[in-house]
């Protein structure tokens, strides 16, 4: 992975983006990284904050990674069922005891809908220590699973990685990524952001 770059030649965009959130409450990270000259800059990148659900970043990998290894198989079904339901985001708290959905699908749904229930039935599946090695393995030093802890610059090694470091076969990237766009909140991060110009989040 590129060193992050030093930050004075970027002191006017982070000056920027300072006075955009110098009037709002609480502390704010940024990490920004060119993925083609692989150049960075932040502000608070590395202090670590509670991951809330970035932390499913790695469960997706860890996921891919096992079908990868011939561990896993993405067209298992799985029966849901009252103990997997988890609160908050995502559609498969509201679906009854019963019914099945395949690895695949549930990944998308935590994907694309932060699912908290397909969270919890893929920690359970690959297991705590599985996903933090893996997000050791990409180098997210900051990042505690069990904890619930991480830091801009980790998410951001997640992300260059992941895009050019060919850690998953590209077909396997290119799903994930997919799992990642269009998602349920698109007025929130992609807000802003010319059309055109795709944003996995």
């Amino acid at each position: 992975t590129p060193k992050p770059t030093p930050t004075p030649r970027f002191e006017k965009e982070i000056e920027e983006i300072k006075s955009l959130t110098k009037s709002l409450k609480g502390t704010y990270g940024i990490f920004v990284q060119d993925l083609v000259s692989g150049e960075s800059y932040g502000i608070n990148q590395n202090q670590v904050f509670g991951a809330a659900s970035l932390v499913k970043l790695p469960v997706l990998v860890t996921l891919f990674k096992e079908v990868e290894a011939g561990n896993l198989d993405l067209e298992t079904k799985y029966t849901l069922k009252t103990e997997d339901k988890r609160p908050g985001a995502g559609s498969l708290y509201y679906k009854p005891a019963g019914t099945v959905y395949t690895y695949r699908e549930m990944a998308e749904l935590m994907g694309k809908q932060s699912d908290n229930t397909a969270f919890n039935v893929f920690k359970r599946i690959l297991g705590g220590e599985k996903i933090q090695g893996v997000a050791d393995s990409l180098g997210m030093s900051q990042t505690n699973f069990e904890e619930f802890e991480t830091s801009p610059q980790d998410i951001g090694r997640f992300f260059y990685r992941l895009y050019k470091e060919n850690i998953l076969i590209r077909e396997h990237r290119d799903e994930l990524l997919s799992y990642l766009t269009k998602t349920a909140w698109e007025d929130r991060i992609p807000a802003g952001v010319p059309q055109e110009v795709r944003v996995s989040h």
